[in-house]
């Protein structure tokens, strides 16, 4: 995750009522232009050929139509244990990450599957956290059990 991320997480767990005042004289397109600086070099490839910026821009306007108060719980919320017991999932788990992804480290799906008992985690090579259509469409398919 990139420091202005984390920063971001931070003041919404901490000083709330700042982040709300960021995010609410934050644009859609402000917001667009920050998230493709801090994405990596894969993603922002992708992020104006599959027009994720526009969905990036729509998706900041959506959650924030009724004030940053949402938002900004999210954020916070991201700071916070979740407190689910990842240890007594017992059905099979597939995972996939991208080796690329400058958003959420690798490592953090690596911890995700280690504390699943019957998770696959698959790390896909040069793919950042933004995903093609066609490898949406691909998932299912790839699934363990799957004939």
């Amino acid at each position: 995750m990139t420091k202005r991320f984390v920063a971001t997480i931070r003041l919404a767990r901490r000083a709330p009522s700042l982040a709300r005042w960021f995010v609410a004289h934050t644009s859609p397109e402000k917001f667009s232009r920050g998230f493709e600086q801090q994405v990596s070099a894969v993603d922002r490839t992708l992020f104006h050929e599959a027009g994720v910026d526009q969905a990036v821009r729509d998706t900041f306007a959506e959650a924030t139509r009724n004030g940053p108060y949402g938002l900004v719980e999210d954020l916070g919320l991201m700071a916070t244990p979740s407190g689910l017991k990842y240890t007594a999932v017992e059905c099979p788990v597939q995972l996939w990450h991208g080796d690329s992804d400058g958003t959420v480290p690798v490592h953090h799906a690596e911890y995700v599957a280690s504390l699943l008992p019957k998770a696959n985690l698959e790390v896909l090579p040069g793919v950042g956290h933004f995903h093609t259509a066609a490898r949406w469409r691909e998932f299912p398919q790839r699934r363990p059990g799957r004939q």
